[in-house]
């Protein structure tokens, strides 16, 4: 098997809690993608999502401790780098679509100043060539009237406008990782469409990986060709796309997909799942899922294994042929 484009390898993460006691977010978390592959990686609000996506561009808090592991990107460690080394592959070789483009655009710059920022900075254009990459760029993304919209602020365009310049930001170094963090929140339906569409246009046009971070199982069916599933800051389960939507092994993985409605056949109630996620101070003994589970059993309260349930095919249960089946 060929080198991976990047390989995230036992990654735990800790913050001190208000006793100063390290509190444990991120927990033995592992995944690798390849050259041109969509991973998404999905879950509740709380699984440690957006704070996997914060490692990987070396974009933690101060207060967070890296507890171990390593990010490898192209067989080098992220974590080991210089904040000079990150910097100059931040931006130019992996690039990251922020989830909020109201608050990741500095509203007192134009849209084409925050294009040329990175082009300047990673690629040494003057700012005239710039200028001409950034209009490149919002064509690109299909905003109209680019040579005008450069010019524009980021509240003078609309939410789906402002998420085209985000991607356009993100692409403007033709990187060869995208990290996608919720890329169509607060957007409405069809321009949820319009943006996942685009990406996926894009990533072929360009065969750029992308990591897409989402709580939508509907988008990662269209989009990914393999899936994370996380909770409790833990990789629960890991599969090829079609595989985990035909045969989800996960209690927590089916209880996702129960809670999808149905547009075909006669009307359910929707299945939901009991509770929410807890705290990370609060996480249960043994299987972090353990009391929101309805196969939960006495040997849940040990620490569940990693089983192969499949080709390719991981999850994070004692019961796993019962919850395969």
């Amino acid at each position: 098997m060929s080198q991976p484009l990047l390989q995230v390898e036992n990654l735990t993460i800790a913050f001190p809690a208000a006793n100063g006691e390290p509190v444990t977010v991120l927990d033995d978390v592992s995944f690798r993608i390849d050259e041109g592959e969509v991973l998404g990686i999905v879950g509740e609000s709380g699984c440690g999502k957006s704070l996997t996506a914060a490692a990987v561009m070396r974009l933690l808090p101060a207060s967070a401790q890296v507890r171990s592991g390593r990010i490898l990107w192209r067989g080098q460690d992220l974590l080991e780098m210089s904040t000079a080394q990150v910097r100059a592959i931040r931006g130019r070789e992996i690039a990251m679509v922020f989830q909020e483009p109201m608050t990741s655009l500095n509203p007192v710059f134009t849209v084409g100043d925050q294009i040329r920022e990175a082009v300047m900075l990673h690629e040494g254009l003057g700012r005239r060539a710039a200028t001409r990459r950034a209009v490149e760029m919002l064509d690109v993304v299909g905003i109209p009237s680019a040579a005008k919209r450069v010019n524009e602020y980021p509240h003078q365009l609309s939410g789906g406008m402002r998420q085209r310049v985000m991607i356009a930001i993100a692409l403007s170094c033709k990187p060869a990782l995208i990290v996608a963090d919720e890329p169509t929140t607060a957007l409405d339906v069809t321009i949820q469409a319009q943006i996942l569409d685009l990406l996926g246009e894009l990533q072929q046009q360009m065969g750029m990986a992308i990591m897409l971070i989402t709580h939508d199982l509907g988008v990662i069916a269209e989009f990914a060709h393999r899936v994370n599933v996380m909770y409790a800051g833990r990789v629960v389960e890991r599969a090829a796309t079609d595989t985990l939507f035909e045969s989800p092994g996960h209690p927590y993985t089916r209880g996702l997909l129960d809670s999808i409605p149905q547009l075909e056949g006669a009307i359910q109630r929707l299945r939901a799942i009991p509770g929410t996620v807890p705290q990370p101070a609060e996480w249960p003994e043994g299987c972090k899922f353990r009391g929101r589970c309805v196969s939960e059993a006495d040997i849940c309260r040990s620490a569940p294994p990693v089983e192969q349930i499949g080709p390719g095919h991981a999850i994070l249960c004692h019961q796993p042929w019962e919850a395969a089946r």
